[in-house]
């Protein structure tokens, strides 16, 4: 899927900037390898280049360079010491003015202290760009046994010595900024396409998954977290079935992306719905979009409720369907419980049932939640996202500039509001 930005805007911001900022991605997931982040990552390489934005890429070898229109500056067999020191050669070679690390606690598996060290070193290299950091999540690594608290501090010290830190969900945020650092909000987008399936071809995907026309069809895409709550929750609507899209029927299944553990099978089998759940499968991207557009409601019963950084919601949201889903624990910045979606307690499978059925026979409702979910997607979209990236590239305030002063030597903490 390409993005489509807002071409006229973003060129508009880079002007100031000369044409845009040099910036280097560096990401250890990138097409082909599956994966979320790899996904994002060439999505917002795409958005930043129709942004004005001069992109080049550092990822694993065996990445397809197709898969973005931004150029790959330079691979690396595997994340180690070396790889570092040749993301400092390639910068220099490209006369980068930013790096960008895409950061998650299960990436670069074969050395994550280098990965954590990043700042450090390049400022040690007396390399004079700027760093960036995207903190997917922020799950601690495994470093070695007994790293213990080790953990945690390299944690901070990656987001206290960037010039710029990024995160999507706002517990995230509150940890990061309790470790001294200045964080941005900037949603994830969807790596899914919009669905533009009329009526009659919604018809015929439904009959393509061996839907019954008038059965209440209830769409799942993304995690199995509370998935066995939206199990019990069908097993009490006789009239609904179940579409798992991207799920597997057969266990174990070598293509299987978002496989199911054998427990969640035998809850299938428990509560006898099994004639009423479908399984499609791995899909590609088209087509998920499409399976989950021909549902009637997509329900998303998160076990520790909805959050930003969640893709299968944003996914679900894009295709301007009824959502329904945990209720989250923490603010999600422009969406609206009620109007962005509906929600319901966490782990409550009598309550999901209920909402199940007001939304599909309350016709107001529906129309109200697809508007909702409409709406919102401007908030995540890839033109929105790549443009705020890009404001951040060029605000010279963006975050701490720690060249020519002790790398301990950092502010005491200080409080920032969400829209900072």
């Amino acid at each position: 899927m390409k993005a489509t930005p807002r071409i006229a805007e973003c060129t508009t911001i880079a002007t100031v900037a000369a044409d845009g900022p040099r910036v280097m991605i560096v990401s250890d997931q990138f097409p082909p390898a599956k994966g979320g982040i790899g996904d994002y990552t060439a999505l917002l390489s795409d958005a930043l280049v129709e942004c004005g934005v001069r992109v080049s890429l550092f990822v694993r070898e065996g990445s397809d360079p197709k898969a973005s229109s931004a150029p790959i500056a330079a691979t690396f067999d595997r994340w180690s010491w070396a790889a570092l020191s040749q993301l400092h050669r390639t910068l220099v070679a490209t006369d980068a003015e930013w790096v960008h690390l895409q950061h998650n606690g299960g990436m670069y598996g074969s050395c994550r202290l280098a990965a954590y060290f990043l700042p450090r070193y390049l400022r040690w290299k007396r390399w004079p760009g700027k760093i960036a950091v995207t903190f997917h999540d922020i799950n601690r690594a495994f470093l070695f046994y007994g790293a213990g608290v080790v953990r945690d501090w390299v944690l901070g010290d990656l987001a206290r010595n960037a010039d710029l830190v990024i995160a999507a969900d706002t517990s995230d945020i509150a940890t990061l900024r309790s470790l001294g650092s200045i964080v941005h909000q900037v949603p994830i987008g969807s790596n899914m396409p919009i669905s533009r399936v009329s009526p009659t071809q919604g018809e015929a995907i439904r009959m393509r998954h061996d839907l019954p026309p008038a059965a209440i069809v209830v769409g799942h895409f993304g995690t199995a977290s509370g998935l066995d709550t939206l199990f019990e929750a069908v097993a009490a609507l006789p009239e609904a079935f179940l579409l798992l899209v991207g799920k597997t029927q057969k266990r174990g299944h070598p293509g299987a992306i978002n496989f199911l553990p054998d427990s969640m099978h035998d809850r299938v089998e428990a509560l006898g719905i099994g004639p009423r759940v479908r399984w499609t499968s791995h899909l590609a991207d088209r087509d998920v979009a499409d399976a989950l557009a021909s549902c009637d409601v997509l329900a998303l019963p998160y076990a520790r409720g909805a959050s930003m950084r969640h893709g299968g919601l944003l996914a679900c949201l894009s295709q301007g369907k009824p959502v329904i889903t945990s209720a989250p624990q923490q603010p999600m910045p422009g969406f609206a419980a009620d109007e962005t979606f509906l929600t319901t307690p966490s782990g409550d499978a009598v309550a999901l049932a209920r909402a199940i059925r007001m939304v599909v026979n309350d016709e107001t409702i529906r129309r109200r939640l697809a508007e909702g979910a409409s709406r919102a997607h401007r908030i995540f979209a890839w033109d929105t996202i790549a443009e705020k990236h890009l404001r951040l590239y060029l605000d010279n305030a963006a975050g701490r500039r720690l060249r020519g002063r002790g790398l301990t030597d950092l502010p005491a903490p200080r409080r920032y509001s969400l829209d900072d």
